[in-house]
């Protein structure tokens, strides 16, 4: 092989010759990489680009591309382009152009997911000829058909590149020549962006935009600092005898760059390089499991360490996170291939053992694979490696709850998940099932396992019991992160999806009113971002408006229900009533502005509490109506027990909240009255029949609130407030209450 010369900081010290080359060394580099695009790049995208480039040199019968084509230096008719126009349903070309080409070179640099085809124009080109060449190459890739290959068109020419100078270093180090060649003045502008060093923040964005793993960890172990060139490594490994098709991989000229740019990583990435080296290309090295991994942990602390400083330029967190998540939160992605290849090998048995505070994951070697403060954080550490090197050949020894954890861990995060494995439901009564679905209450679990994924990160985990699963769920959804729940076995699928449904109610709600769930005998109300924990007797104890769960038994005025149901409209007062136990039944009111009051009757009351309730109604309105709803259990229970007694009638008077009062006999107790609530309880014994078969009534509520007559919910409120506070008293008074004759002799 010809020795290539340098490159030298000023180009008048070159001679032409070497000159000419060093320039078709490079170019020979960068066609070479187009055989390694092949492999790293979509089929279709890559058969698109090549079609574009085709387009520029070559005429079509089709819009926009019937003119004669600018042509593309060095390009002949190939047979093949027409196999290549039949694979996007095109006509052959029907002429090429033989006359000057005025497109020098046609790039295409990887970036993510997309394509990006780089068209260098001829020096001194009108600004009409280079809009005509763009307008030419978006023609020929809209014509591609769907699926739409993911191409990003540029045009430019030497001028505008040497003013560019990260495009430039992205043509060096990760573009491929689709056609065309490096022209003299394509050269020149590539020299003038040689000569000066690339600064830390222009090698993290490289770093970023990196088309292999081990390419984006070397070049982020060079971001520390500034740099040289790619062009002037590229030249420099070149004159050392480094074959081109060698330097092609984009993974092995960035560790050589990043090599000679820190030189205290320089034995890492020549090991992290021989273990990536493809087949055919020097020895292929075979250390063991623990070698890999402590070379994991060296180059995974220094690249922590790298993207850690990338803050001073200016680097936020989402994007620094993201950085992380594509050099690996633990083993760096570009040893996951060597890695598995020793697994294959060596087998994936593992021994749980204590270190100190520590607990740690290791392989039949010794080799650390994850360590953490309780032997689940450890295990889902340690699996975070395996699957990410070798998930597949796990399944086949993980046990429940591992496989479901193992299938996910390995994938990519963009946003902070919640990985929530749950065990199937277990016999548990009401009402302290975490769940509460139903009347019955027949969907509980005993636990689950959690695993929080956070890009760029190690994942952490652990076993939370049932209410604390819920808790946590709703918690993460509120934050925005995303929640997957998945069943540790096949029994578990029905907690799964009510579990998701709930993360997805509490995602989707919200924003008119605060979301009320019930879960494990209490209600969590989701309000204004927070959650809030009410016992179940108090929360809607006095009209609060919310939207409930719909499977919720005790907030839903229709368990399971999503359709709306009732009569509707703003005198309607919907009212549910189902059995509590063998004595009470629980009344649920709802208005139409999604308002709710509850209350616990007796069940020989019922009857007669509901006609009271619509009579106080309509008194305040006279369009109010009561629209009534008996479980299918609550009416036998009802005629079992038989009717109520004489009522024993009370008034409400006052403003709410704090001036409630009630008139008994004509006089006012409670309140601002000046008479208390014990004296209304003594009155109302006064009055109580003999034969003690009666019942406390209210008979009309006359309140106001905020200086408006208040009635719907709010007087069945005030009966319902005043009612409980007389009966607290009732038996108070009761307790108190002895007859001569029953006092106990004392000493």
């Amino acid at each position: 092989m010809t020795p290539v010369p340098s490159l030298r900081s000023k180009r008048s010290e070159l001679p032409a010759a070497e000159a000419a080359e060093l320039r078709r060394a490079v170019t020979a580099t960068l066609r070479w990489r187009l055989r390694w695009l092949r492999g790293a790049c979509p089929p279709r995208t890559l058969r698109a680009a090549r079609l574009v480039a085709v387009a520029l040199h070559a005429s079509f019968e089709r819009p926009g591309l019937r003119d004669d084509a600018p042509g593309v230096a060095g390009m002949r008719w190939r047979p093949s382009w027409s196999a290549l126009a039949r694979a996007f349903d095109l006509p052959p070309p029907c002429r090429a152009q033989r006359g000057a080409a005025q497109v020098e070179a046609v790039l295409a640099l990887p970036a993510g997911e997309l394509l990006e085809l780089l068209v260098l124009v001829a020096p001194g080109l009108r600004k009409a000829d280079v809009h005509a060449i763009a307008g030419r190459a978006h023609a020929a890739a809209a014509l591609l058909g769907a699926p739409a290959p993911r191409l990003e068109i540029r045009v430019t020419d030497p001028v505008r590149l040497a003013r560019d100078a990260e495009a430039a270093h992205r043509a060096i180090a990760f573009g491929a020549l689709v056609s065309g060649r490096l022209s003299p003045g394509a050269w020149s502008a590539l020299e003038a962006t040689a000569r000066a060093t690339v600064p830390p923040a222009a090698i993290a964005a490289l770093a970023a935009g990196a088309p292999t793993p081990l390419a984006g960890l070397a070049l982020t172990l060079a971001s520390g600092a500034p740099a040289p060139s790619p062009l002037a490594v590229a030249t420099r490994l070149l004159r050392g005898g480094t074959p081109a098709r060698l330097l092609a991989d984009p993974s092995v000229l960035c560790a050589r760059w990043a090599a000679q740019a820190s030189p205290r990583h320089r034995d890492p990435l020549a090991r992290a390089e021989r273990l990536a080296r493809p087949p055919g290309e020097g020895p292929a090295p075979a250390p063991d499991a623990g070698a890999l991994l402590a070379l994991g942990r060296e180059l995974a602390l220094g690249a922590s360490r790298a993207i850690r400083l990338a803050r001073r330029e200016g680097v936020g967190p989402h994007a620094r996170a993201a950085w992380r998540e594509a050099i690996g939160p633990d083993l760096p992605r570009a040893l996951h291939p060597a890695f598995a290849a020793q697994l294959g090998e060596g087998g994936l048995r593992t021994v749980l053992e204590r270190s100190g505070a520590m607990h740690e994951v290791r392989l039949e070697d010794g080799a650390v694979l994850g360590r953490g403060a309780t032997p689940v954080q450890a295990r889902v550490r340690a699996l975070s490696v395996l699957a990410a090197a070798a998930g597949g050949p796990l399944l086949e020894h993980a046990e429940p709850p591992w496989r479901a954890v193992l299938t996910r861990l390995a994938q990519p995060r963009a946003f902070p998940t919640l990985l929530l494995v749950v065990e199937p439901a277990g016999p548990s009564g009401p009402p302290f099932d975490p769940l509460n679905r139903g009347p019955e209450r027949a969907i509980g679990f005993p636990g689950a396992l959690a695993v929080v994924i956070a890009p760029g990160r190690r994942p952490s985990g652990r076993v939370l019991t049932g209410e604390q699963a819920v808790d946590k769920l709703v918690r993460e959804a509120l934050l925005g992160h995303a929640v997957e729940v998945v069943p540790a076995r096949s029994e578990a699928h029905p907690v799964a999806a009510r579990l998701a449904q709930i993360a997805g109610f509490v995602r989707g709600r919200g924003r008119d009113a605060p979301v009320a769930l019930e879960a494990g005998g209490e209600v969590l109300l989701v309000e204004a971002g927070r959650l809030r924990r009410f016992p179940l007797g108090r929360f809607a104890a006095r009209p609060r408006r919310f939207t409930p769960d719909p499977d919720a038994p005790d907030l839903a005025l229709s368990p399971g229900e999503r359709r709306p149901v009732g009569l509707g409209g703003p005198s309607v007062i919907e009212c549910r009533a189902h059995l509590l136990d063998d004595l009470r039944a629980v009344v649920l009111y709802a208005d139409a502005r999604g308002a709710q009051l509850r209350e616990i009757v007796f069940l020989a009351d019922l009857e007669e509490h509901l006609r009271d309730a619509r009579a106080l109604l309509q008194a305040a309105d006279r369009a109010a109506v009561l629209a009534v709803r008996l479980s299918e259990d609550l009416e036998p229970a009802v005629r079992r027990l038989g009717g109520a007694g004489t009522p024993v009638t009370v008034s409400v008077r006052g403003r709410l909240p704090h001036d409630l009062q009630v008139e008994v006999g004509g006089e006012r107790h409670g309140g601002r009255s000046g008479s208390s609530w014990s004296a209304a309880a003594r009155a109302l014994l006064a009055r109580w029949p003999k034969s003690g078969e009666s019942r406390l009534a209210v008979s009309a509520v006359t309140i106001s609130a905020n200086g408006a007559p208040a009635g719907g919910l709010l007087a069945l409120y005030a009966r319902s407030v005043a009612l409980r506070r007389l009966r607290v008293h009732l038996v108070r008074s009761l307790r108190t209450y002895q007859p001569r004759g029953s006092r106990r002799r004392t000493g």
